[in-house]
Order: structure tokens, then sequence, then C-alpha cells
């Protein structure tokens, strides 16, 4: 059984409305209003203060913000977050390949400055494979004894395989 003072405590905290109570409060709290006029008389004078806080709470808001004046800072707002959207959407699409190298607007200097190291290393790399790969492919035989076949690169025994 609940107690008068506990349910004055549950009605300064929550409110007149019992829905907004603890679960496991409200089935005491409708025992204690069918037996208790004093604790209907509680509730009554929370009603009242619950109607008297939403009615200042909405006179504070029309007088805060004219008719209007709301619809106008929504648009503002969408507008706003629209055009955001659409700039990091560009962003996002620098461009293929060339775009990934160069990083676009969407990175910072370093991350651009790496990525371009990286793909001149790898042109290096490739060139530098293609040139060896030139040096030891087939290649006219010399002939033997001469100076310049010594000076001529040949297949690698090694290679031959």
């Amino acid at each position: 059984m609940m107690t008068l003072k506990r349910f004055r405590a549950l009605t300064q905290s929550y409110g007149a409305e019992l829905q907004r109570w603890p679960q496991e409060e409200r089935g005491a709290a409708q025992e204690l209003l069918g037996s208790s006029a004093e604790a209907r008389a509680l509730l009554e004078q929370e009603r009242s203060l619950d109607a008297d806080i939403a009615a200042a709470t909405a006179h504070q808001d029309a007088e805060r913000l004219q008719r209007g004046v709301q619809d106008a800072a929504l648009a503002r707002l969408r507008a706003g977050v629209a055009a955001r959207i659409a700039r990091e959407e560009a962003q996002a699409k620098p461009g293929g390949w060339l775009g990934w190298l160069f990083g676009g607007a969407s990175h910072s200097p370093p991350v651009r400055v790496r990525r371009l190291g990286l793909a001149t290393s790898g042109a290096f790399a490739i060139i530098a494979g293609l040139l060896i790969g030139g040096m030891y492919g087939p290649a006219a035989p010399a002939p033997v004894g001469a100076l310049n076949a010594l000076l001529q690169p040949a297949a690698l025994e090694i290679l031959a395989d």
C-alpha cells in the first residue's frame, strides 16, 4: 500500500498524468486514489499546476516565435543542409583514377603528395623493369671471340630454363 507521503513525492516528480509515472507505482497509486480524498486533492492540485506550466510555455513560444518565423528558419536550415550535401557529393567524385591520384578537394595536401609519390615510384619501377627485361631479351648472336661479344648483354643460363 502506498503512503500519502510517497504519493505526494510522485505527483511532484512526475505530475498528474499517471502514464508518466513508473509502471510499478501506478497500481498502488490507483488504489490510494480510490480510498483517499486527500490523494485526489493532491492529484487535482498537480493537474492545475501542469495546466499552468503548459499555458505559460505555449505563451512564451508564441511571443518568441512570431507566425512564419519558425517556417522561415526551417527553410533556411534545409537549404543550408542541402547545399552542404551537394558540396560534399561533388568533392567525393573527383574524377576517377586521376582524381584519386591528385586527391581532389576532399583530401589534405599530405595525402595528395603521398599518392603522387606512390604513382611516380610505381612508374619508375615499371620503366626500369622494361629496360632491364629488354636488355636480357633475345639478341642476335655476336661473333665468338670478339671484344664486342663481351660487352653485349646475354641471356643468363639460370633464366634460360
